[in-house]
């Protein structure tokens, strides 16, 4: 059975009237709500539907589940879609869904009189059509920034300064990390899980695994390969693992800090399903990586940044499988990755913030040009800012109860941008000291000494990123193939 049939089996007319009782039962969810609406959708898995395929039936569980104001489905179905807007009360005020969902019921959303609140779960962006759209026939209000600064600046000029029925949030960093990552476990960072005994699940890891990096400059078209020991994963699923180890005794709040201030103790300021919530604490620490609200409310937060944005793409064929690290003097100063990822190729790269999009939409022609690959059609975007260290006044530990670990505080690879390593690191040092002491004084003495050959280590990434960053340097260790290996073909 090929994928075309799949497909086509899946969204016949034939397998919606045999499963038209589930529909029935969807309709009447819907009609018994009243307030809110959340609808997780998730996106059609064709090995997934292979195996409900088997013996040719088309009798097919939709896998629907019901949960207070919540339906989740595995997958997306236009007769499903058109199944929820038809039976969805318009006395609704809430309204949570992808973005896939509101694209298509647009014209819909004008006889929803009482909705107050409209959430997007999306991996894109609203299209500039689409906008005008919104603000011309509904109350939905827009607000659009220059950049990506951030969740935090995005929720609070929302609730400042939009004074409409609807305020849209458009976040591209919910809890689903949407934060541009090529997924791959460097050597470091698995060290780091071995001081623990970690193992990772299999279902983190994905294809292919590989031995080596294929390192190719645009502008000198020199091509080597390094031997490296990368663990090819599921950025998405790793997060999820490393959640799951925080024992039940602790206690996780599922929202965002939009401000923190001191006083006697820190008094955080957490928006928790669209509610505010205050908390005050006698420690913080700042885990919330570049643009971190700590460093940037108690600390100089002038250190460099890049704007990191990423592609996905489907790809036909991986029959030519590698991971690789690109250099584009013309158009970044500072490297780009392709990463195949089982069915997808993704690509994205580190660039100055100004200009960003467009230099990166540049080398993404020049590097198709010069792999003969086709880059145009991605699935889906990501961006965010990223640190990039160059001093050592750079590596910010924090003081006074308040302290940073991780990206937030500078620990990031100059070189190549990895942190899970350096964020490890620096949490495991941290924790051990405030579960030990109770002096602030002390905590943060310890916290800096401590932390001094972390430093050191990332200092010399600082090194390392002057031999591959300068193209006379580079090129002429390419050239001599200096620790390169030849492939066998």
């Amino acid at each position: 059975m090929d994928i075309d049939e799949i497909i086509e089996r899946v969204f016949s007319e034939k397998f919606y009237s045999l499963n038209k009782d589930k529909f029935e039962e969807i309709a009447n969810f819907l009609r018994g709500l009243n307030d809110e609406f959340v609808l997780s959708e998730g996106n059609i898995e064709l090995g997934m539907i292979t195996k409900k395929l088997k013996d040719d039936s088309f009798d097919i569980d939709l896998s629907v589940t019901y949960n207070d104001n919540n339906l989740s489905t595995l997958y997306n179905f236009e007769s499903l879609n058109e199944i929820i807007i038809n039976n969805l009360p318009t006395s609704v005020k809430k309204i949570t869904a992808s973005i896939s969902f509101f694209r298509k019921n647009l014209e819909r959303l004008k006889e929803f009189e009482s909705l107050e609140e409209i959430t997007i779960d999306s991996y894109v962006f609203f299209k500039p059509e689409e906008l005008a759209f919104l603000k011309e026939n509904t109350n939905v209000k827009v607000i659009s920034f220059a950049r990506n600064f951030g969740h935090q600046a995005a929720v609070t000029a929302g609730l400042k300064f939009v004074t409409g029925d609807v305020i849209l949030i458009i976040d591209a960093e919910n809890e689903k990390n949407k934060k541009p990552c090529g997924g791959l476990l460097a050597p470091d960072a698995q060290k780091e899980f071995a001081h623990y005994d970690l193992v990772l699940p299999k279902d983190i890891l994905v294809s292919p695994q590989i031995f080596s990096v294929k390192t190719m400059d645009l502008v000198s078209r020199q091509v080597r390969y390094y031997q490296r020991y990368y663990l090819n994963m599921d950025r998405y699923k790793f997060d999820k693992y490393l959640v799951s180890l925080i024992p039940d005794n602790v206690k996780k709040i599922n929202g965002r800090v939009v401000s923190v201030k001191k006083e006697d103790n820190y008094i955080l300021e957490v928006l928790d399903s669209g509610k505010k919530k205050i908390i005050k604490s006698k420690i913080i620490v700042g885990a919330d990586g570049c643009n971190s609200i700590v460093r940037r409310t108690f600390y100089k937060n002038d250190i460099m940044k890049y704007m990191a944005i990423q592609e996905w793409y489907k790809c036909v064929d991986s029959s030519n499988s590698f991971y690789s690290c690109i250099f584009d003097r013309k158009t970044s100063s500072s490297c780009s990755w392709l990463i195949h990822k089982d069915e997808y190729l993704i690509y994205g790269g580190a660039f100055d913030i100004k200009n960003s999009k467009n230099k990166f939409l540049e080398q993404r022609e020049r590097l198709s040009k010069f792999l003969s690959i086709d880059l145009s059609n991605p699935v889906k975007r990501e961006a965010c800012l990223v640190y990039r260290p160059k001093k050592y006044r750079d590596f910010v530990t924090g003081k006074d109860g308040a302290y940073l670990i991780g990206e937030a505080a500078g620990f990031i690879s100059a070189s190549s941008f990895e942190g899970i390593s350096s964020a490890i690191r620096s949490a495991d040092i941290l924790s051990k000291i405030i579960n030990k002491e109770n002096n602030i004084k002390k905590i943060t003495r310890l916290y800096r000494v401590n932390t001094i050959k972390l430093k050191i280590k990332l200092r010399l990434k600082v090194i390392k990123r002057w031999f591959m960053y300068t193209d006379i340097v580079r090129n002429i260790i390419m050239k001599l193939g200096v620790d390169s290996i030849k492939l066998n073909k």
